[in-house]
Protein backbone atom coordinates (compact mmCIF):
# COMPACT_ATOMS: atom_id res chain seq x y z
CA UNK A 1 0.00 0.00 0.00
CA UNK A 2 2.73 2.35 0.91
CA UNK A 3 4.43 1.68 -2.44
CA UNK A 4 1.36 2.77 -4.32
CA UNK A 5 1.17 5.97 -2.40
CA UNK A 6 4.84 6.56 -3.11
CA UNK A 7 4.38 6.08 -6.84
CA UNK A 8 1.36 8.36 -6.82
CA UNK A 9 3.40 11.04 -5.06
CA UNK A 10 6.25 10.57 -7.54
CA UNK A 11 3.87 10.89 -10.48
CA UNK A 12 2.30 13.98 -8.93
CA UNK A 13 5.77 15.45 -8.40
CA UNK A 14 6.70 14.84 -12.07
CA UNK A 15 3.44 16.39 -13.21
CA UNK A 16 4.09 19.40 -11.02
CA UNK A 17 7.63 19.73 -12.24
CA UNK A 18 6.51 19.41 -15.84
CA UNK A 19 3.78 22.02 -15.25
CA UNK A 20 6.24 24.41 -13.73
CA UNK A 21 8.71 23.84 -16.56
CA UNK A 22 6.05 24.24 -19.23
CA UNK A 23 4.62 27.46 -17.83
CA UNK A 24 7.74 29.03 -16.48
CA UNK A 25 10.32 27.97 -19.03
CA UNK A 26 8.96 26.37 -22.20
CA UNK A 27 6.07 28.73 -22.92
CA UNK A 28 8.06 31.96 -22.31
CA UNK A 29 10.92 30.65 -24.44
CA UNK A 30 8.52 29.66 -27.19
CA UNK A 31 6.79 33.06 -27.12
CA UNK A 32 10.15 34.77 -27.11
CA UNK A 33 11.27 32.69 -30.07
CA UNK A 34 8.04 33.41 -31.96
CA UNK A 35 8.34 37.13 -31.20
CA UNK A 36 11.95 37.06 -32.34
CA UNK A 37 10.91 35.38 -35.58
CA UNK A 38 8.17 37.96 -36.04
CA UNK A 39 10.65 40.76 -35.36
CA UNK A 40 13.10 39.27 -37.80
CA UNK A 41 10.39 38.92 -40.44
CA UNK A 42 9.27 42.52 -39.88
CA UNK A 43 12.86 43.69 -40.14
CA UNK A 44 13.24 41.77 -43.39
CA UNK A 45 10.03 43.37 -44.70
CA UNK A 46 11.25 46.84 -43.73
CA UNK A 47 14.61 46.18 -45.35
CA UNK A 48 12.89 45.00 -48.53
CA UNK A 49 10.79 48.18 -48.52
CA UNK A 50 13.90 50.32 -48.16
CA UNK A 51 15.61 48.40 -50.94
CA UNK A 52 12.57 48.89 -53.19
CA UNK A 53 12.49 52.59 -52.33
CA UNK A 54 16.17 52.86 -53.14
CA UNK A 55 15.62 51.00 -56.41
CA UNK A 56 12.71 53.28 -57.39
CA UNK A 57 14.63 56.40 -56.36
CA UNK A 58 17.74 55.24 -58.18
CA UNK A 59 15.65 54.50 -61.29
CA UNK A 60 14.03 57.93 -61.12
CA UNK A 61 17.41 59.60 -60.75
CA UNK A 62 18.86 57.51 -63.58
CA UNK A 63 15.85 58.24 -65.79
CA UNK A 64 16.16 61.95 -65.04
CA UNK A 65 19.90 61.92 -65.71
CA UNK A 66 19.35 59.91 -68.88
CA UNK A 67 16.61 62.30 -70.05
CA UNK A 68 18.76 65.33 -69.24
CA UNK A 69 21.73 63.81 -71.00
CA UNK A 70 19.58 62.93 -74.00
CA UNK A 71 18.26 66.49 -74.11
CA UNK A 72 21.80 67.81 -73.99
CA UNK A 73 22.80 65.42 -76.74
CA UNK A 74 19.86 66.54 -78.88
CA UNK A 75 20.67 70.20 -78.21
CA UNK A 76 24.31 69.63 -79.11
CA UNK A 77 23.30 67.76 -82.24
CA UNK A 78 20.91 70.54 -83.20
CA UNK A 79 23.48 73.25 -82.57
CA UNK A 80 26.19 71.36 -84.40
CA UNK A 81 24.03 70.52 -87.40
CA UNK A 82 22.45 73.96 -87.81
CA UNK A 83 24.48 75.52 -90.55
CA UNK A 84 23.13 79.02 -90.00
CA UNK A 85 20.27 80.37 -87.88
CA UNK A 86 18.29 83.57 -88.40
CA UNK A 87 16.39 85.36 -85.66
CA UNK A 88 13.46 87.43 -86.93
CA UNK A 89 10.84 89.40 -85.04
CA UNK A 90 7.92 87.04 -85.44
CA UNK A 91 9.58 83.73 -86.46
CA UNK A 92 12.01 82.31 -83.97
CA UNK A 93 13.02 79.11 -85.73
CA UNK A 94 14.47 79.74 -89.15
CA UNK A 95 17.67 77.93 -89.98
CA UNK A 96 19.66 76.05 -92.59
CA UNK A 97 20.83 72.48 -92.07
CA UNK A 98 23.56 70.85 -94.08
CA UNK A 99 22.49 67.45 -95.39
CA UNK A 100 23.93 65.36 -98.23
CA UNK A 101 25.98 68.28 -99.48
CA UNK A 102 22.83 70.45 -99.70
CA UNK A 103 21.33 73.16 -97.51
CA UNK A 104 17.84 72.45 -96.20
CA UNK A 105 15.85 75.49 -95.08
CA UNK A 106 13.59 74.98 -92.07
CA UNK A 107 10.85 77.31 -90.93
CA UNK A 108 9.47 76.47 -87.48
CA UNK A 109 11.10 73.03 -87.79
CA UNK A 110 9.37 72.33 -91.11
CA UNK A 111 11.57 71.83 -94.14
CA UNK A 112 10.42 74.11 -96.95
CA UNK A 113 13.22 73.97 -99.54
CA UNK A 114 16.78 72.95 -100.27
CA UNK A 115 19.60 74.89 -101.89
CA UNK A 116 23.11 74.34 -103.12
CA UNK A 117 25.72 74.27 -100.36
CA UNK A 118 27.48 77.62 -99.92
CA UNK A 119 29.47 79.26 -97.12
CA UNK A 120 27.33 80.82 -94.34
CA UNK A 121 28.46 84.35 -95.23
CA UNK A 122 26.76 83.99 -98.62
CA UNK A 123 23.37 83.33 -97.05
CA UNK A 124 20.88 86.15 -96.48
CA UNK A 125 17.38 85.84 -95.09
CA UNK A 126 14.96 88.53 -93.88
CA UNK A 127 11.28 89.35 -93.70
CA UNK A 128 9.65 90.98 -96.68
CA UNK A 129 8.60 94.43 -95.44
CA UNK A 130 4.93 94.96 -94.75
CA UNK A 131 4.14 91.26 -94.79
CA UNK A 132 3.42 88.98 -91.88
CA UNK A 133 5.78 86.13 -92.61
CA UNK A 134 6.95 86.17 -96.24
CA UNK A 135 10.71 85.83 -96.65
CA UNK A 136 13.37 87.21 -98.92
CA UNK A 137 16.26 84.76 -99.34
CA UNK A 138 19.65 85.07 -101.01
CA UNK A 139 21.95 82.11 -101.63
CA UNK A 140 25.23 83.07 -103.28
CA UNK A 141 23.53 86.05 -104.93
CA UNK A 142 20.55 84.05 -106.20
CA UNK A 143 17.32 85.65 -105.03
CA UNK A 144 14.22 83.84 -103.80
CA UNK A 145 10.82 84.78 -102.44
CA UNK A 146 9.02 82.52 -99.93
CA UNK A 147 5.25 82.86 -99.94
CA UNK A 148 4.11 81.87 -96.45
CA UNK A 149 0.47 81.45 -97.53
CA UNK A 150 1.11 78.96 -100.34
CA UNK A 151 4.30 77.57 -98.73
CA UNK A 152 6.14 78.05 -101.97
CA UNK A 153 9.52 79.45 -103.00
CA UNK A 154 10.00 81.34 -106.27
CA UNK A 155 13.35 82.26 -107.78
CA UNK A 156 13.54 85.85 -109.00
CA UNK A 157 15.99 86.43 -111.86
CA UNK A 158 17.57 89.66 -110.71
CA UNK A 159 21.34 90.22 -110.87
CA UNK A 160 21.54 93.60 -109.16
CA UNK A 161 22.18 94.02 -105.42
CA UNK A 162 18.98 94.39 -103.42
CA UNK A 163 18.69 96.74 -100.44
CA UNK A 164 15.34 95.42 -99.23
CA UNK A 165 12.08 93.93 -100.52
CA UNK A 166 8.54 95.18 -99.91
CA UNK A 167 5.19 93.56 -100.57
CA UNK A 168 2.47 95.64 -102.25
CA UNK A 169 -1.00 94.17 -101.99
CA UNK A 170 -1.22 90.44 -102.48
CA UNK A 171 0.44 90.13 -105.88
CA UNK A 172 3.44 92.45 -106.12
CA UNK A 173 6.91 92.75 -104.66
CA UNK A 174 9.14 95.80 -104.91
CA UNK A 175 12.88 95.15 -105.00
CA UNK A 176 14.61 98.35 -103.90
CA UNK A 177 18.14 98.85 -105.27
CA UNK A 178 20.62 101.68 -105.75
CA UNK A 179 19.96 101.62 -109.49
CA UNK A 180 16.21 102.02 -109.33
CA UNK A 181 13.45 99.64 -108.29
CA UNK A 182 11.87 96.52 -109.74
CA UNK A 183 8.21 95.62 -109.54
CA UNK A 184 7.81 91.84 -109.45
CA UNK A 185 4.43 90.29 -110.22
CA UNK A 186 4.00 87.19 -108.09
CA UNK A 187 1.12 86.06 -110.30
CA UNK A 188 2.83 86.56 -113.67
CA UNK A 189 6.42 86.08 -112.42
CA UNK A 190 7.56 89.14 -114.36
CA UNK A 191 9.87 92.05 -113.48
CA UNK A 192 9.25 95.67 -114.42
CA UNK A 193 12.14 98.10 -114.01
CA UNK A 194 11.70 101.72 -112.94
CA UNK A 195 14.87 103.72 -113.33
CA UNK A 196 13.40 106.74 -111.53
CA UNK A 197 12.01 104.83 -108.56
CA UNK A 198 14.20 103.63 -105.74
CA UNK A 199 11.27 103.21 -103.40
CA UNK A 200 7.64 103.77 -104.26
CA UNK A 201 4.02 102.74 -103.77
CA UNK A 202 1.10 102.42 -106.15
CA UNK A 203 -1.75 104.65 -105.02
CA UNK A 204 -5.02 104.85 -106.97
CA UNK A 205 -3.29 103.68 -110.19
CA UNK A 206 -0.53 106.23 -109.92
CA UNK A 207 2.81 106.23 -108.22
CA UNK A 208 4.18 108.01 -105.20
CA UNK A 209 7.89 107.64 -104.73
CA UNK A 210 10.67 109.16 -102.67
CA UNK A 211 13.75 110.83 -104.10
CA UNK A 212 16.61 111.50 -101.73
CA UNK A 213 18.59 114.69 -102.10
CA UNK A 214 21.83 112.77 -102.72
CA UNK A 215 20.36 110.73 -105.62
CA UNK A 216 21.83 113.03 -108.27
CA UNK A 217 21.17 110.68 -111.19
CA UNK A 218 17.44 110.56 -110.52
CA UNK A 219 17.20 114.30 -109.78
CA UNK A 220 18.99 115.09 -113.03
CA UNK A 221 16.75 112.78 -115.05
CA UNK A 222 13.67 114.34 -113.49
CA UNK A 223 14.95 117.91 -113.99
CA UNK A 224 14.54 118.53 -110.30
CA UNK A 225 16.87 120.73 -108.28
CA UNK A 226 16.53 120.59 -104.53
CA UNK A 227 18.39 120.46 -101.25
CA UNK A 228 15.58 118.46 -99.67
CA UNK A 229 14.27 114.93 -99.85
CA UNK A 230 11.23 114.70 -102.11
CA UNK A 231 7.93 112.87 -102.22
CA UNK A 232 6.93 112.80 -105.89
CA UNK A 233 3.68 112.02 -107.67
CA UNK A 234 3.75 110.29 -111.07
CA UNK A 235 0.86 109.48 -113.39
CA UNK A 236 1.88 106.58 -115.70
CA UNK A 237 -0.89 107.42 -118.18
CA UNK A 238 -0.25 111.12 -118.67
CA UNK A 239 3.45 110.93 -117.67
CA UNK A 240 2.79 113.88 -115.38
CA UNK A 241 5.05 114.20 -112.36
CA UNK A 242 4.90 116.68 -109.53
CA UNK A 243 6.58 117.22 -106.19
CA UNK A 244 4.11 116.60 -103.36
CA UNK A 245 6.44 117.30 -100.45
CA UNK A 246 9.87 118.67 -99.75
CA UNK A 247 11.26 117.63 -96.40
CA UNK A 248 14.44 117.56 -94.35
CA UNK A 249 13.23 114.31 -92.85
CA UNK A 250 15.65 111.49 -93.62
CA UNK A 251 13.24 109.12 -95.32
CA UNK A 252 14.12 105.45 -95.24
CA UNK A 253 11.02 103.80 -96.74
CA UNK A 254 7.53 104.57 -98.01
CA UNK A 255 4.51 102.32 -97.42
CA UNK A 256 0.85 102.01 -98.24
CA UNK A 257 -1.22 100.53 -95.43
CA UNK A 258 -5.02 100.59 -95.23
CA UNK A 259 -5.00 103.23 -97.96
CA UNK A 260 -2.72 105.44 -95.86
CA UNK A 261 0.58 106.65 -97.27
CA UNK A 262 3.25 106.24 -94.61
CA UNK A 263 6.93 107.08 -94.54
CA UNK A 264 9.53 105.79 -92.09
CA UNK A 265 12.72 107.58 -91.12
CA UNK A 266 16.03 106.09 -90.00
CA UNK A 267 14.92 106.32 -86.36
CA UNK A 268 12.06 103.93 -87.26
CA UNK A 269 9.50 106.68 -86.68
CA UNK A 270 6.45 106.48 -88.96
CA UNK A 271 4.62 109.50 -90.42
CA UNK A 272 1.43 109.67 -92.45
CA UNK A 273 1.27 111.83 -95.58
CA UNK A 274 -1.95 113.82 -95.73
CA UNK A 275 -3.74 115.86 -98.40
CA UNK A 276 -2.29 113.91 -101.31
CA UNK A 277 -5.47 113.77 -103.39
Amino acid sequence: MSNRILWVLIIIWFIWVWYLYYNLTYLPNKELKIQKQLDEQQQIIEQEKEVKKDIVLTKQINDKVETTNQQKIEELKANNTKYKTFTLDNWKKIYFLEFSNKLDLYVNDNKIWNFELVSPEFLRLELVDWSISDLYIEVWGDKFYYDSIYKNIVKVNLDIDVIYVKKVGNNNLIFVTNKGSFNYSIFNKTLEYFTYFNDYIIYDDWYIWIVKKDEKRILTNLWFETDNNLVVYYNPTTKEKNILYKTDLEIKKIYLNNNKVLIKNYNWEIFELENIE
